[in-house]
């Protein structure tokens, strides 16, 4: 993109800045904490529209000088937003990792307050703990994998970018 489009965009940043400048005191006086960060999550808003905005317009307008495709800016934005999401198995090793994690977490501090009760020593902790933490572990190495196997299009668009930088 031209520096001109990237200062328009510094602009609109810079008049939310403005927005949020003016919003969080009104708001602090009259909600305190919640009121920051009401004004903060507004702003945060305003900004992730306006680029999402950016992001679309710019992709959308690089795309049609290669295809001359006539998509609508909306096609853009949605487009963009699934390119964005993670694989829908990605997504669900996400929100079993969570719950699996959970679960580990809530049994490590049930045996936690056994040992404590019992007066185990620090060894079985240590078992405990590692126990927990190598249910983490596994999740990771298991979400990890499913995105490399399932997120093509991210790993062209790593190529990709890496080939442009070596130009």
């Amino acid at each position: 993109g031209s520096g001109g489009e990237v200062g328009g965009l510094g602009v609109a940043h810079a008049i939310v800045g403005g927005i949020f400048a003016v919003m969080a005191p009104l708001l602090v006086s009259y909600y305190g904490t919640v009121g920051l960060v009401g004004a903060n999550a507004f702003c945060m808003l305003l900004r992730s529209i306006y680029s999402l905005h950016f992001a679309a317009r710019y992709f959308k307008l690089s795309r049609n000088e290669s295809t001359k495709s006539q998509s609508t800016l909306f096609d853009a934005i949605i487009k963009l937003g699934r390119r964005c999401l993670p694989h829908p198995e990605v997504s669900l090793a996400f929100i079993l990792s969570f719950y699996i994690t959970h679960l580990s977490n809530g049994k490590f501090y049930q045996n936690e307050l056994l040992m404590a009760q019992k007066g185990l020593s620090s060894k079985q902790w240590i078992i405990a703990a590692s126990s927990h933490v190598g249910v983490g572990v596994t999740c990771v190495v298991i979400i990890f994998l499913l995105a490399v196997r399932c997120e093509g299009q991210l790993r062209q668009d790593l190529r990709a970018v890496m080939r442009e930088k070596k130009d």
